[in-house]
Formats: C-alpha cells, sequence, structure tokens
C-alpha cells in the first residue's frame, strides 16, 4: 500500500482551515451540477453562432429582443440578413458569423464603458428598455446606397451613423472602404513593379555574372516600404473598425438611455465629444473621456498651437457643422472631445448638472442663444472657464515637450538645461483677426447642414 498524497496534520485541522475546504468542496460539487445540466453537444464549438453569451445585470433581467426598431430595419433590408443577438444588442449583418461577433463584442464593450462613465460622473443607472438594433453591411457599396436611399445619408467621410429617430445604427466592414481599397490598390502596382525589377536583377546576374549594388539596394529599400505600407492599411482598417462601432454605439446609448434626449436637439460639441471621447483602438482595455484619443489628441494640440480653436462661447452654440467638409470636421470633433474629457476630469458635478438640464429641455431646437444659456448656468462664466481649461492644456504640452527633450538629452549624456515651450499669449484667448476664419479657410460658402444631421452622422476614425 502506498503512502497517502496527502495527510492530515497532527490535532486535525484548524476551525478556519475547515471552513474554507467546506467552501471549496461546495463550489465543486456546484460546478459539477451545473456541468450535468448542460444539454449534450453544448460544447464551445457548436454554440449558435448568432447568440453570444454575456453576462448581465442582474437587476436588469434579460431584454427583449423585439422591439419598433427591429421591426423597421427589418422590413428595410433583404433576406440575406441574418439576426445575431447578445445580452443588450441584435444586430442585422450579412457579414460573416465571426466578423459580426467581433462587433457585437465591442457594442458590449462599450455598453460596459458607458455604465462606468455614468457612475464616476454621478448619473442615475442607465436603463435598457429592449435590446438596442444594429444594422452591419459587410460592402461599403451596400452601406452607401442604404444610407443614402434610406436614411438621407451622404457624408462620404462618414464611417458609420446613428439615427436617433429610428433608434439604430448603421456600419461597415472599413476592410471594403473605397479609401482602403484604393490605397491597396496602389501596394498591389508598386509590388508588380518590384517583382519585375527583381526579375530584371536575375536576368542581370544571369547574363553578366553581376547586379548593380546600387539598383540591388533601391529595390530592396522598395521591398522594405512594401511591407511597411501593407502594415499601415491594416493598422489603419483595425482602428476604423474599433473606433466605428464603439463610437455610434455610445451615440446609441447616450439617446436611448435618455442621457440625452433624442427630443431635444443637443448642441454639437456634447453630442461629438461624448461620443468621439471613448473612441478606442484598445476595447479590452478601460477607455473614456478619462482617457486620451492620440489621434483627437494630436490633432487638438495642433489646433491649440496654431491659434485656430474655435472661441468657446461661439463654440458651445452650435448645433450643427458649419459646412460639410472634412477639415470642419476635424476641427470641431477635435476641439469636442478635448473640452469634453476636461470637464469630466476636472469640472464632473457641472458637466452632470449641465446634461441633466439639457435633457429636461422642452422638445425642438434651443437655439444658440438658450444653448450658451444653459451652458453658462452649469460653468459659469465661460470666458473664465476658456482661459482655465487652456491654460491647463498648455500646461500639458509644455510638460510633454519638457518630457521628450529630457529624455533626448539623457539619451545623448549631456548636462545642458532642458528647453522650455514658448508659447505667444496673443491671440490664444481674445478675439481673432478678422483675416482669419476657423480653419485658416472660407467658410462662407459652404454647404448647409440639415438640422439635427449631427446626431446621426459621425466621422469616427475619418480624423
Amino acid at each position: 500500500m502506498h503512502d497517502p498524497w496527502f495527510k492530515a496534520p497532527r490535532g486535525g485541522f484548524s476551525r478556519r482551515t475547515r471552513r474554507w475546504v467546506g467552501v471549496a468542496l461546495t463550489a465543486l460539487v456546484l460546478g459539477i451540477v451545473a456541468l450535468s445540466r448542460m444539454p449534450l453537444g453544448s460544447s464551445a464549438g457548436s454554440l449558435d453562432p448568432t447568440r453570444l453569451v454575456i453576462p448581465l445585470d442582474p437587476e436588469q433581467g434579460e431584454l427583449p429582443i423585439e422591439s419598433a426598431s427591429l421591426a423597421r430595419a427589418r422590413s428595410l433590408l433583404p433576406d440575406r440578413f441574418v439576426q445575431h443577438e447578445t445580452a443588450r444588442f441584435v444586430a442585422l449583418s450579412d457579414g460573416s458569423a465571426a466578423w459580426t461577433r467581433s462587433q457585437l463584442e465591442r457594442f458590449e464593450r462599450a455598453h460596459d464603458q458607458f455604465q462606468r462613465f455614468a457612475r464616476r460622473i454621478g448619473l442615475p443607472t442607465p436603463k435598457l428598455r429592449h435590446r438596442l438594433v444594429a444594422i452591419l453591411f459587410a460592402q461599403h457599396s451596400d452601406y452607401a446606397e442604404f444610407a443614402a436611399r434610406v436614411d438621407g445619408v451622404t457624408d462620404r467621410w462618414a464611417k458609420g451613423y446613428y439615427l436617433a429617430g429610428e433608434d439604430r445604427m448603421v456600419c461597415f466592414d472599413p476592410d471594403t472602404d473605397p479609401d482602403a481599397v484604393a490605397a491597396r490598390g496602389r501596394l498591389e502596382a508598386q509590388r508588380q513593379q518590384i517583382e519585375a525589377a527583381d526579375a530584371a536583377l536575375a536576368e542581370q546576374r544571369r547574363t553578366s555574372g553581376r547586379v548593380d549594388p546600387n539598383v540591388r539596394a533601391a529595390v530592396d529599400r522598395a521591398h522594405r516600404q512594401q511591407g511597411l505600407g501593407e502594415e499601415q492599411i491594416v493598422l489603419g482598417i483595425r482602428r476604423q473598425v474599433i473606433s466605428t462601432v464603439i463610437h455610434e454605439a455610445l451615440h446609441q446609448l447616450l439617446f436611448h438611455t435618455g442621457v440625452q434626449n433624442p427630443r431635444v436637439q443637443s448642441p454639437f460639441w456634447i453630442a461629438e465629444g461624448l461620443a468621439a471621447s471613448f473612441e478606442t483602438e484598445q476595447p479590452a482595455a478601460a477607455f473614456g473621456p478619462d482617457f486620451d484619443n492620440p489621434t483627437r489628441r494630436q490633432d487638438f494640440e495642433r489646433l491649440l498651437m496654431e491659434d485656430r480653436l474655435i472661441p468657446l462661447e461661439s463654440f458651445v452654440a452650435f448645433e450643427r457643422l458649419p459646412d460639410r467638409r472634412e477639415a470642419t470636421a476635424r476641427v470641431f470633433y477635435s476641439q469636442s472631445v478635448a473640452l469634453l474629457c476636461y470637464l469630466f476630469r476636472q469640472r464632473p458635478t457641472e458637466l452632470r448638472t449641465y446634461l441633466l438640464t439639457l435633457a429636461a429641455e422642452p422638445p425642438g431646437r434651443p437655439g444658440p442663444m438658450r444653448q450658451q444659456q444653459i451652458f453658462r448656468e452649469a460653468f459659469g462664466d465661460v470666458a473664465a472657464l476658456e482661459r482655465s481649461w487652456l491654460r491647463h492644456e498648455l500646461a500639458g504640452i509644455a510638460s510633454e515637450h519638457a518630457d521628450a527633450r529630457r529624455t533626448e538629452l539623457e539619451g545623448a549624456v549631456l548636462e545642458i538645461p532642458a528647453q522650455r515651450l514658448i508659447v505667444p499669449a496673443s491671440g490664444l484667448l481674445g478675439e481673432r483677426s478678422p483675416e482669419r476664419d476657423l480653419l485658416g479657410e472660407d467658410l462662407a460658402g459652404g454647404e448647409e447642414v440639415s438640422p439635427g444631421s449631427e446626431a446621426r452622422t459621425s466621422p469616427a476614425g475619418s480624423a
């Protein structure tokens, strides 16, 4: 008889040890019982690919799948669209099951971080009435046709949109975006040229026994550049996919739960600043306005240093973009995200008051003067807020430059003081000179946007 692998200590176990052993045995028994009750064939590989199991908030319970929004969406789509479900979302998609599931997982992550945002800012816990509806197109051409014909959305730079009146979002696979397709076409042409150069070098080696080293080096560089170009396209598409679905999911969550009232025209900065502040390339980690988006941040800092920001008093009154140009959108989106992040981090109580006041407005468009009044009542003197905000931003930029310079000097082992960032004070907070506009361009000839369109379209990933 062999020795037992486990022996009890003399005098028996302590009370604490017996209690922990009891807990472990109970958990083991419950696990065995749960496994025994699973239907046969219910392994991960045989799950229904249209149903993704994600835990629900026990206080909310299981959400209804059917809704007027879903019924309406079904009626607009051809039979090839398949319904996929998670705990809080339902998607109608003509893409692959794997691609659709990946989008739904990101929708769920957006919901989790939206709830975290609401808790941080002290808003009442947002509740869903039913599972939220998304239409996912595998091809950009099908998306563009549907968006223009059904919803009147024609902005070429928009990578997706949310329609508040229908309570649904619409997205497509950015891998089929015309810009991505064109970029891949250029790379393919370059690849063919490189292959022709390789063939010519091989023929030169065969006929003369030698190869011109300068030509060989040029071809090698072309090979490396080709690989980097392909990698940049892949990374760019991935960023667009993640940012777009999260951006549009935030619009839907904000309006569906009433954090933003779909019957009240929100100012552009809060509607798009909230959604864009959640854009991320790493959805597995926490994200939201307490984290910077590098692309949006870089755009904002460039606008700030070039003195191209819109004065805050005017900025908070815009209910729509002044024109449909992508350059205009970049300014408005970047400034909106920066302002929203600053207020969330530095003035969360006032931001909550602002959101609640705006949501309680009578249905319709408050108009620029009322938008300014609501902002002023929540945050106080707008000019003073603007000065505090931009000083904070400039201090952050100066710190980043100092850190970068210090790292550079330490690497070179140089004993000289770090450079200071010198920022001209004139113009940053004062009136703009009459010969300069918001973008360094003439805005007067821009096409006017239909009322309320910014609440439904969003260029996530365009910046």
